[in-house]
């Protein structure tokens, strides 16, 4: 039986969220040193390993530690996963394979939500271990990335992975593919080798600090807030509706949108869905923000003012997780250069997890300072900070090699870079020919 004080539960919930600055040392210092596929084992042993000493063992001390390494494991998993579908897929199925990773994600906390429901600690704990043997059993299916072999000069292995993924025998369609990787994994790479220089060099730095702003704009909004304190939000509400129903319909809603932003990501582009999702996005919480402000000059006593705010929240939670939730799930693997890849993906989840952390902890500080008016138009503002950015530096990928990707951005800041791009590309291909 285990015993656990509040104190330590908060810590076994809290000390997973610090993986995500060590994974940012690892990916820094080992990104391209290991193949994306060994790295994806190494997360998930690591996970196997946490969750089976968790199941074995009634020491609190323990169970924090593991908890720390199922942190570190996942956010270097999220980080180098996002990279490998990215590199894996077609420009056909890069949108696919992308959000389905999201989905099955969301899937997965969603059958843990409901475990807990049933107060069994150790059916909670089994259900994670289990996925994990499935996932190392799956692992032997994967290959290599080639964009990983022919950037450690692997080219035939590059070429076989190549077939295999494609499921190609037209030695043209592979020579076209395995160029267009050997120019996007060569970008700057005689120019510059130091990893830190490539992040701040300027139009790469601009994307990144870009790309920070959108993901910050993705989760510091009002669905953050309602997915940790929604029954919280509603006993102010509780004469109108239930908060216990209400958790359920927005797990339930957040689920089925999940699901929903797959077909929408094989019609939309990523610039679009983040587009028209900040923007209604920021206009629904702009209606919150109105109708908690007349709810408040009302002392709460407008029933159904109280269901309009349900709805809203509701939508809202529905509108981001369809739209800008899967683009910025498979934009993070597309758009940063391949020699900082693993940094800059790193850096997204440490983003991710940073703006998620202070807006849940000031939460509570300031909707009782402020009010939840005040703050839902805070929230509007970090939104509207994220559609300015992407309107103005996001270029849209759909359909695009990564090659493709990477040019259009050289070009737009600098056609010089450009020109060194192309040049060192056919050293190389003299090279590989030769």
């Amino acid at each position: 039986m285990l015993k656990a004080t509040e104190t330590d539960i908060s810590w076994m919930v809290s000390v997973s969220y610090t993986g995500s600055l060590i994974s940012l040392v690892i990916c820094y210092s080992f990104g391209n040193k290991i193949g994306r596929r060994q790295f994806i084992f190494s997360t998930i042993l690591v996970y196997l390993l946490s969750w089976a000493i968790i199941i074995a063992t009634t020491s609190v001390t323990a169970i924090i530690v593991c908890m720390f390494f199922y942190g570190l494991a996942s956010s270097i998993l999220v980080t180098i996963g996002t990279i490998y579908f990215g590199e894996v897929a077609s420009p056909r199925n890069r949108e696919i394979l992308g959000v389905l990773y999201a989905v099955m994600s969301t899937f997965g906390s969603q059958i843990e939500f409901l475990l807990t429901s049933l107060d069994q600690y150790k059916l909670l704990v089994l259900f994670p271990l289990v996925m994990c043997i499935f996932a190392l059993i799956s692992w032997i299916f994967m290959v290599e990335s080639p964009c990983y072999l022919v950037s450690v000069c692997q080219y035939e292995e590059a070429v076989k992975n190549l077939r295999w993924l494609y499921d190609s025998s037209q030695e043209d369609d592979l020579g076209e593919m395995h160029d267009s990787i050997v120019k996007y994994t060569d970008e700057r790479k005689s120019k510059e080798s130091n990893k830190l220089k490539i992040i701040l060099y300027p139009d790469n730095f601009k994307l990144i600090v870009t790309m920070i702003v959108i993901q910050c704009a993705a989760t510091m909004n009002c669905r953050t807030i309602v997915m940790l304190y929604g029954s919280v939000m509603m006993k102010m509400y509780s004469q109108t509706i239930d908060e216990r129903t209400f958790v359920n319909i927005y797990s339930a809603s957040l689920l089925l949108s999940t699901i929903i932003g797959l077909p929408i990501m094989t019609r939309f582009s990523r610039k679009s869905l983040l587009t028209f999702g900040f923007l209604t996005t920021a206009v629904i919480q702009l209606l919150c923000a109105y109708s908690y402000h007349v709810e408040d000059c009302n002392e709460n006593a407008l029933e159904f003012l109280a269901l309009v705010i349900v709805a809203l929240l509701i939508i809202h939670g529905f509108i981001s997780t369809s739209t800008f939730t899967p683009a910025m799930a498979v934009l993070k693997g597309e758009v940063f250069p391949y020699s900082v890849k693993e940094v800059c993906g790193a850096i997204m989840s440490l983003t991710n997890d940073c703006s998620a952390f202070m807006t849940a902890k000031f939460y509570f500080i300031l909707a009782s300072t402020i009010g939840l008016p005040s703050l839902f138009v805070i929230y509007t503002f970090f939104t509207g900070a994220g559609l300015i950015s992407v309107y103005c530096n996001i270029n849209d990928t759909k359909g695009k090699t990564l090659d493709q990707i990477r040019s259009d951005y050289m070009c737009e800041a600098n056609g010089e870079q450009l020109y060194h791009l192309r040049n060192n590309y056919k050293i190389v291909k003299t090279q590989v020919e030769t």
